[in-house]
């Protein structure tokens, strides 16, 4: 009977010893199945590049004064497709609430191209033709949107804006011609 318990109390130990050997092993995978999937996004998100910290400019409600609010934007593969996607963000409004629109929301961005140095981007008419009541004159709502290419994209020297592919003359923008430069950067 001696040797029936020692079986029996050794089976019960193997049985213990192959549960605890089966939750090991169990931990073990899925804890490899977990990293190997932080693994993969991690390496995913680099391989397309990521998001980059850009600083976009927007009037302050009080004193009209252009400040930056920084946002997270995936980087794009040309100089004019980063162009593009700050101006369209842009476009959208400042997220903080002391700050106001640029521009009015119904403006459209009709295309952006990258020539040297310079940024050539055309607006819809809706950037000097609409209603929305704006605490900025249409220079200063065209400068923010020329600071916030020209800060974040140092590779370009100026801005050029078309409004529906025809250059657009100003009161206050020099010789009449929109063309804003880093120089004019304060």
């Amino acid at each position: 009977m001696t040797a029936s318990v020692g079986s029996s109390g050794s089976l019960l130990r193997r049985r213990s010893l192959l549960g605890y050997d089966r939750a090991t092993t169990l931990r073990s995978v899925a804890l490899a199945l977990a990293l190997t999937l932080i693994g993969s996004v991690l390496l995913w998100t680099l391989a397309r590049g990521g998001s980059q910290r850009r600083l976009l400019f927007f009037p302050e409600f009080h004193t009209q004064l252009l400040v930056g609010e920084v946002r997270y934007l995936p980087q794009r593969e040309s100089l004019a497709d980063e162009a593009r996607l700050l101006i369209a963000e842009t476009i959208l409004g400042p997220a903080n609430h002391d700050a106001v629109a640029v521009v009015p929301r119904s403006v459209e961005l009709l295309s952006v191209h990258v020539i040297g140095d310079e940024a050539v981007v055309n607006l819809s008419r809706h950037v000097l033709f609409d209603a929305t009541p704006l605490p900025t004159s249409r220079l200063q709502r065209l400068q923010g949107l020329a600071n916030t290419v020209l800060y974040n994209l140092r590779e370009l020297a100026s801005v050029r804006v078309l409004v529906e592919g025809q250059e657009p003359s100003l009161e206050g923008a020099p010789g009449g011609r929109l063309l804003l430069a880093k120089s004019l950067l304060r």
